[in-house]
């Protein structure tokens, strides 16, 4: 896309041309959907990219369920232990 300053849209179609039977998957499509809104360019620094960053790694590292550490954790007394009382 870069070297031939083509958009993901011409770039697909001329792949689609000289291999039929190509098929992206859509977490490639979205990345050079991204490549293409950032110029071409990675830029590490930009909210577009951080936001993909934080997308995948949600995917890819789901929120456990916490409802157990609320049992266990009072947030303004601490954690409980076991035969011993936390001073108020």
């Amino acid at each position: 896309m870069k070297c031939h300053k083509v958009n993901f849209g011409d770039a697909y179609v001329k792949l689609q041309q000289l291999k039929p039977d190509v098929k992206m998957n859509e977490g490639f499509v979205d990345q050079l959907a991204l490549y293409e809104s950032l110029g071409c360019e990675v830029d590490v620094t930009s909210p577009q990219y951080k936001r993909y960053r934080l997308q995948k790694l949600t995917e890819k590292y789901p929120e456990p369920n916490l409802g157990k550490v609320h049992d266990a954790v009072d947030l303004n007394k601490g954690p409980k232990t076991s035969g011993s009382k936390v001073a108020p």
